[in-house]
Formats: structure tokens, sequence, C-alpha cells
């Protein structure tokens, strides 16, 4: 976190669906290296926000700045190079491979030469922890993990400085969801990634995050460490969503993998 500049900014950004708003008057700084956990109740504009930062979407207000630059006037193309997106069902072509699909986003940008910033699909796969053997191998034949496993590769195919994740690990069983949150944080720790995860479960959002951003209103009504929001809830909202969690055994449990990790 060495640049002074936020990697990501928003300012006073609001956003709506013809008359129905999304996002209200919304200010958020993140800082190279953060991994940002977004937590909120279904519509209340958690993907919206996700959508403005690689630029899907432009603010009706405010301004959203990412890698210092103001999107609207951004290239967008290149803006959208350096920052890969996993959402929860995958997408992955039926009829590629996982080669193909893990190298797909990088030959579309390569345009005749190789981009420097491109990985080996072997080098790939090991980083989400899967044996090379799966890179001949179609999205039929893997379980819903292995998928989502393939997804964050080829999010990862040109090293992005951002990565956008909308629920990735919410369609998967509870001992593959433990297990990708551990992959997900040993990426995050290694190539020190900007990470900014949507999830639907208060426990994984304290688990993973540097900060936690809990949305309510169409606003962020709070984003601090986790251990600010399980000890000064900013609101009422805030205090029922950390409610019964064990705030001891989640201090443990973080320190637990992180040393492991």
């Amino acid at each position: 976190m060495n640049d002074q500049k936020p990697i990501i900014e928003f300012k006073q950004v609001s956003k709506s669906y013809g008359d129905v708003p999304v996002l209200s008057d919304v200010s958020l700084s993140v800082e190279r290296g953060e991994f940002i956990t977004l937590i909120g109740r279904s519509g209340c504009g958690k993907t919206t926000f996700l959508k403005l930062v690689n630029a899907l979407l432009m603010p009706d207000c405010g301004t959203v700045r990412v890698f210092g630059e103001d999107v609207a006037e951004a290239d967008l193309i290149g803006l959208r190079r350096r920052i890969g997106y996993v959402i929860q069902s995958v997408g992955l072509f039926p009829h590629m491979s996982v080669r193909k699909n893990v190298t797909y986003i990088p030959g579309l940008l390569k345009r005749g030469r190789r981009p420097e910033t491109a990985v080996e699909p072997e080098r790939l796969l090991e980083m989400v922890s899967l044996e090379r053997s799966f890179l001949d191998r179609y999205p039929s034949e893997l379980s819903g993990g292995q998928k989502q496993r393939v997804g964050i590769a080829r999010a990862l195919a040109i090293l992005p400085s951002v990565l956008l994740m909308d629920e990735p690990f919410g369609a998967v069983d509870e001992i593959t969801r433990k297990q990708l949150q551990d992959s997900i944080r040993d990426i995050h720790k290694k190539l020190g990634l900007t990470i900014l995860f949507i999830t639907h479960s208060i426990e994984e959002a304290l688990m993973l995050g540097t900060r936690v951003g809990v949305f309510e209103d169409h606003r962020i009504v709070q984003c601090d460490r986790p251990e600010v929001l399980l000890e000064a809830p900013a609101d009422e909202f805030v205090a029922e969503l950390v409610k019964g969690i064990d705030r001891l055994g989640m201090s443990e449990q973080r320190g637990r993998r992180e040393q492991i990790l």
C-alpha cells in the first residue's frame, strides 16, 4: 500500500435504474492491496457498485476513479484489462477445454502478440490448487467447486491489479466453500491484489475481509475492519447483522487460517 492515491475511489456516487434508486450518495476509498468484502440485503446495490468499478455502468452523479482516473474519461478497454471479474455462475464456455477457457481473455487482448502480463495455464491452475491434468477437461466434467476455481484462474490470466468477485462461492457446499476461501486468501496474500468481494454471509465477510462494507438503504453505512464492526457497529442494522457472532472464536479462526496460509 505504498501508493498514496486510492486504487478505487467513489465520491458521492448515485445510480438509479429508471425511477428506482440503487445507490445514493456513496463515498468510499479503497487502498491498493486491500480485501474489501461487501454485504447487504439483495437489491441493495452491491453488484451495481462492482459494475461501476469496471465501467460496465456509469454513475448518474458523483465520480468513480479507478487507478487514479475518472472512469467517465478513461480508456475502457485499457481499464478492463487491469480488472478481473468472477461471478457466481462462473460462465465457462461449455465447448472449450479448461485450457482454452483460462486463456480465452488473453487471446482476445493480445491481437497478434502475447500480452506481457499473461500467465501460463499450468501456472494458473497451480494458483487455484488444481492439477495440470484438468487443463484437458471440459466444464461438464468438473464439480461446482472445480468450475469456480477455473473461473478464478481465468480472471487471473492477465494478472489484474483489481479482482471483482460477485458471490463467487454462493453455489457450492460448505466444505468446498472453506477450501475456496483459503485459496482466495492465499492468492490475495501472494499476488497483492486489491479484491472487492460480494457475499451474503456475514461470517465469510468477517473471515476474508481486511475491511467489511455494509450496504443498507442504497448506501454504505459502515466500512471497517472486522473487529471494529464486531465491537462498534455503526447503527442498529449493523448491530443486528453481527449479532450472535462469536467475536473471540472469529478472531482465533482468522488467526489459525492466516498461520496456515
